[in-house]
């Protein structure tokens, strides 16, 4: 990226410029006014003495300086980016929040880049004089004017060769090699940083989604749970996990009716004028308290607090294989659909035994449609004849029974088998 400009206007009206390169902030922006050959002012892009403005995109690059006074025919402005020292914590401030937005981090990485480039310029345009000579010695006032020196790829070095301070050239190649590396160093190094940054950034993201997932799980778990209360609440009478009841006594009457049923007497409180009933003393049916004694005269003198004790129902279809203990369902606790035929006939989706009867004559079994019942349920099927008639079994269309259309051993007296579909055939498993 181009991160300088340079304006000759020479008609001494124009006070607006334009500039192209990437810059965060005025400050970074160095001017400086040339006349005839010798810099005579140089101000950056905060001053207000010589600008009137300066705006700038800090996404897109490219800005406007805004001049108070025309340039004269002699003079030639020059627009620079200099960053001003790094300040490498601020810098990296919001990169080292793991929850800043990338649009923050893009910025940072802009400065950086502005920051490498200012670092490039410097060095291009920097005098070097050799390492043994000490800077405390060093006068800058030098007899030669560096604007003399004018050869082509080399850069302007001070020695001390001759008879005092000279300005002689070093290989500009050389020169560029030693700072591409040292650049490179510190863009590797900062890289690494924001790599890591990143990185961090990313696991702390994974986390948070980790975080939030099961949250959501919780809160569906808490919901569940809470509508399993209510409807238990509610199928019990409550209408909330505790009701009191209020009544007068009369010394006469041992008979009170209950707002809700609390089901029985030991899911009941009852004090009469502050002191507690033993459970011997009342007895609760339904919704009917009865005491054993008349309770005296007074004005709600009676008070019976009724709790229950809340069991969870699971929802329709919300208990899972992996919920069941093994072997906790029985065959006999399961309800099967028996079904009697005693001629021709087709099995039905909703058939667990079929007992089969040919007294009368053998006759043919259509098993269900493989595709209709689900894939494993078992289907048992038994002759129940004492005579010499068979039940033979047939696929339905071209389904096949173990790899036949039409099985090949019948059914005889007491015979029975046992079969499941896979969704497309039957296959026999005893």
């Amino acid at each position: 990226m181009i991160n300088y400009d340079t304006r000759s206007l020479a008609e001494g009206i124009i006070t607006v410029i334009e500039f192209d390169f990437l810059v965060t902030k005025r400050s970074d922006v160095l001017l400086s006014i040339v006349q005839a050959g010798q810099t005579t002012i140089t101000f950056r892009g905060d001053n207000t003495t010589y600008l009137a403005d300066l705006t700038f995109d800090s996404v897109l690059g490219g800005g406007i300086v805004t001049l108070v006074t025309a340039l004269t025919a002699a003079q030639t402005i020059y627009i620079d980016l200099d960053v001003q020292e790094p300040d490498q914590p601020n810098v990296f401030r919001v990169v080292n929040n793991y929850l800043t937005s990338f649009r923050a981090i893009e910025q940072a990485l802009d400065y950086v880049v502005t920051a490498i480039q200012t670092l490039a310029r410097r060095s291009e345009n920097s005098v070097k004089m050799p390492r043994h000579i000490s800077p405390y010695d060093f006068d800058p006032e030098l007899p030669e004017d560096i604007f003399d020196v004018t050869y082509a790829d080399y850069f302007p070095v001070i020695n001390d060769t001759g008879d005092g301070w000279k300005i002689s050239a070093e290989s500009l190649t050389s020169l560029a090699a030693q700072a591409a590396a040292a650049l490179a160093s510190q863009v590797a190094a900062l890289a690494s940083q924001v790599a890591a940054a990143v990185s961090a950034a990313a696991a702390l993201a994974s986390q948070l989604a980790a975080a939030v997932s099961a949250a959501a799980a919780l809160v569906s778990e808490t919901n569940a749970a809470a509508s399993a209360a209510a409807a238990a609440l509610s199928a019990g009478g409550l209408t909330g996990t505790i009701s009191i009841d209020n009544f007068s006594g009369d010394d006469v009457t041992t008979i009170f009716n209950l707002s809700v049923n609390p089901t029985s007497e030991n899911n009941t409180d009852v004090f009469i004028d502050g002191v507690y009933q033993q459970k011997n003393t009342y007895t609760v049916v339904g919704t009917v308290l009865t005491f054993s004694e008349a309770p005296p005269l007074g004005v709600n003198n009676i008070e019976v607090k009724m709790s229950a004790i809340i069991f969870g129902v699971p929802s329709d279809d919300s208990v899972s294989t992996v919920k069941l203990q093994d072997g906790a369902v029985s065959s006999a606790k399961m309800i099967k659909n028996v079904r009697s035929v005693t001629g021709t006939d087709t099995g039905l989706v909703t058939d667990d035994v079929i007992l089969a009867d040919p007294t009368g004559a053998s006759f043919v079994f259509t098993m269900p449609a493989a595709g209709t019942v689900p894939a494993g349920q078992p289907l048992v099927i038994k002759s129940i004849t004492t005579g010499g008639n068979y039940v033979r079994l047939q696929g339905d269309g071209a389904e096949l029974l173990d790899g036949d259309n039409i099985y090949p051993t019948d059914l005889l007296t007491q015979d029975s088998t046992t079969w499941i579909p896979n969704g497309s055939n039957w296959h026999r498993i005893a």
